[in-house]
């Protein structure tokens, strides 16, 4: 039989009909590598498919022929993980228009073999983690035996050693790997949060509603490395590695609070789920407990605009300490504010002065009401110029916002904002170049457009 690395050096020299060769026998381990992360048949074809014509396209990047079998077997894994990363980051979402379940292209049972694809690889990747114990040979015969599926006598002959060997090698590797494989199966279904992570739950805290356990008293884990909270009126998203292929999951938002009420100075934990519940392992060795909830999360994406017409960039410092000072001032009793809406603030962007000018009163003013007030100015880059306008907003949901973004005073934030025509839309609040955390708010009742600036009273 023509050994695999004439046939590499054949298919180099645009042989096709070597590549078949190579295709023909090396087609079943790629086919049981993929069966191990897809299970409709569609999908493995696809999987087997798309890994030979990466291998084909890749040729002439591999060093050693002789190592043909394993570098294949990694473009396949790779491959498999590759397309069920892009699967499971389709998350299973209620409208918040009209609609019913047959307007949308996952169904329950897709949602729960997703959430099993997605176990079996986290496993999996804890196996490869785990591997790194052992010598090269030990590596070889427990990959080409447990993970691509090869029996003794096939594994011993792509080796060319004998079966003996490969027993013995197995053997050994097994002994050595028993302390890992055990931490290996806790490890699948756990992840590690920094202190940013933590901060980021306990802040959380305070964007979700307190009513009986509900999709929207809950915090989201999208499965593709974030969580998602509102409580109706903001919504925030929050990305980390952190938390990187988690389960897509519901989680009572009581674990949240706790943290931020009992375990305020705890800057890591290890958050897992199982049977049910999801679990935070603080590291001073408490454990927080809290239950994962049925039902289906509201389409958070509707809410955002296909695009935005303004882009307000300021630094976090000036916002924090202008909110700040009219808040002093609003609860010290020097501004009349409204009963119904006593966070109600006004903020008038002023492109053309570079400038925003944040101030609480009416819309719209007069000269003897303007008199009256106090108001705050800082400096300020917009994305596009026009007539200064007038956004009502909630302050302390602003301040909440960007509070929460965890910014130096000098870093800047950055607000999207669509001028209310006819109605107001959201606030986007995010750091400068991140699009992994940020916050939505909706703005207050009240706006206008073209309307008199105050002077600049302070800054």
């Amino acid at each position: 039989m023509i050994a695999d690395e004439q046939l590499i050096a054949r298919a180099r020299r645009a042989d096709r009909s070597a590549f078949d060769e190579l295709v023909r026998r090396h087609f079943s381990m790629v086919r049981r590598i993929a069966q191990g992360f897809a299970s409709i048949e569609e999908d493995v074809n696809d999987l087997v498919q798309e890994t030979f014509i990466t291998a084909y396209d890749r040729l002439h990047q591999l060093d050693s022929p002789e190592k043909f079998v394993g570098w294949l077997a990694a473009i396949a894994r790779n491959e498999c993980r590759m397309w069920l990363r892009r699967r499971v980051s389709q998350p299973i979402i209620l409208g918040l228009g009209e609609g019913d379940e047959a307007n949308h292209p996952y169904t329950s049972a897709a949602a729960r073999q997703s959430r099993e694809l997605m176990r079996r690889n986290a496993i999996r990747e804890a196996i490869f983690d785990a591997l790194a114990v052992l010598n090269d040979q030990q590596q070889s015969v427990v990959r080409m035996h447990y993970l691509e599926g090869y029996d003794y006598r096939e594994t011993a002959e792509l080796l060319s050693v004998p079966i003996s060997v490969v027993r013995g090698r197995l053997d050994r590797a097994r002994n050595t790997l028993r302390k890992e494989l055990k931490d290996m199966m806790v490890s699948a279904n756990s992840w590690k949060l920094q202190k940013k992570d933590m901060d980021t739950i306990r802040l959380a805290a305070s964007f979700v509603r307190l009513d009986p356990p509900s999709p929207i008293s809950a915090f989201y884990f999208t499965g593709e490395g974030s969580i998602v909270c509102t409580d109706g009126c903001r919504l925030l998203h929050y990305g980390s590695s952190s938390i990187d292929m988690t389960p897509n999951v519901l989680m009572n938002a009581d674990l949240a609070r706790t943290l931020r009420d009992k375990y305020a100075d705890v800057n890591k934990g290890t958050l897992s789920f199982g049977d049910g519940k999801a679990g935070l392992r603080l590291s001073d060795g408490d454990v927080i407990e809290t239950q994962l909830l049925d039902g289906e999360f509201p389409n958070w994406r509707l809410i955002i605009p296909p695009e935005w017409q303004l882009r307000i960039r300021a630094k976090s410092g000036h916002w924090l300490q202008a909110l700040d000072l009219l808040k002093k001032q609003r609860d010290g009793g020097l501004i009349e504010t409204d009963p119904a809406w006593p966070s109600r603030l006004l903020m008038v962007l002023c492109p053309e002065d570079r400038r925003i000018v944040l101030r609480q009163g009416q819309d719209p003013v007069d000269s003897q009401s303007l008199a009256r007030e106090i108001s705050v100015w800082f400096p300020a880059d917009y994305s596009a110029g026009g007539p200064d306008t007038i956004i009502a907003f909630n302050a302390d949901y602003l301040q909440e916002a960007i509070a929460i973004l965890g910014l130096e005073t000098e870093q800047i934030v950055e607000l999207y904002i669509n001028p209310p025509n006819p109605m107001p839309g959201p606030i986007l609040t995010k750091p400068l170049d991140s699009e992994d955390v940020w916050v939505m708010t909706m703005p207050m009742a009240g706006t206008t457009h073209r309307c008199p600036v105050p002077e600049k009273t302070a800054s």
